[in-house]
């Protein structure tokens, strides 16, 4: 009676856990609560800002793209591909998204949003601003800031060593593969003296030994330089290398212990 009893709950316990299993679609949505282009530059660099929330049921990674145009008898020319960073986005949850370009001469532009979404791209909103106020850059000290790179096949490390103050500094790739991603970001303040490091993560369709340049800014245009960047292999150590390494020391130790004890059974089963 004991065996058929819990023979039974068994089973009913089972056919609940059947009955209650239920799947639930996954869905890829979102929408866009809130963009932000400055309609008027005025001797700095230009920030495209928007906020993506993640109405879906899955997490997955999240970026956009800013496609800049000058607009001259009312046709476009494209300019550049301003990158954002790319980021987790969890279900329910917002997510800014933030990239830059820095503006060479003054005119009248546009820009179209692009949203990299999972395995979707999202076609955004366009917008109009005009860049104003020219700035002499023969005037700038690019002699103000030790710059020293390091590169992988996924980033660029910048060290940045400024010899005074510099407010809002702003890093932009400017001449690399146009099938690449390539990010930009704003570094803010860096303090005389002190050693800031900064990376940039950027995503080759086929990875070759480039040269890229990026342009270094601050807010008020006192500091513009332009830093040339050869991108190598990485040379660091091979983590699949060493892992696999360590699994055949592991097995070569194991194997060794078995056969150790193996052999001290027997000598006690002779004695």
């Amino acid at each position: 009676m004991l065996y058929l009893t819990a023979a039974f709950l068994f089973t009913t316990l089972c056919g609940a856990l059947i009955h209650v299993a239920v799947s639930v679609n996954s869905n890829i949505d979102g929408f866009i609560s809130y963009t932000e282009v400055p309609p008027l530059v005025e001797e700095s660099y230009q920030r495209f800002t928007l906020v993506w929330v993640n109405t879906g049921s899955i997490s997955c990674q999240l970026r956009t793209r800013a496609d800049v145009y000058s607009i001259r008898d009312d046709e476009r020319s494209f300019i550049y591909s301003a990158w954002s960073q790319k980021i987790p986005s969890e279900p329910g949850v917002e997510s800014t998204l933030v990239s830059y370009w820095f503006p060479k001469k003054q005119g009248n532009y546009s820009v179209d949003y692009r949203i990299y979404y999972c395995n979707n791209i999202v076609e955004g909103p366009s917008f109009n601003f005009t860049v104003a106020g020219a700035r002499n850059y023969s005037l700038s000290q690019p002699d103000i800031l030790d710059v020293t790179t390091y590169n992988n096949k996924s980033s660029v490390e910048f060290h940045l060593k400024p010899k005074r103050d510099i407010d809002g500094l702003l890093i932009t790739p400017v001449v690399y593969p146009i099938a690449w991603i390539f990010e930009s970001t704003e570094v803010g303040d860096i303090k005389a003296g002190e050693t800031k490091k900064v990376r940039l993560g950027y995503d080759p369709t086929i990875w070759k030994k480039k040269n890229i340049s990026f342009t270094l800014v601050s807010a008020d245009g006192s500091l513009y330089l332009t830093k040339k960047v050869e991108l190598t292999q990485d040379k660091g150590l091979d983590w699949d290398a060493v892992a696999l390494g360590l699994l055949l020391l592991v097995v070569v130790v194991l194997s060794f212990l078995l056969f150790s004890l193996k052999e001290v059974n027997i000598s006690g089963d002779e004695n």
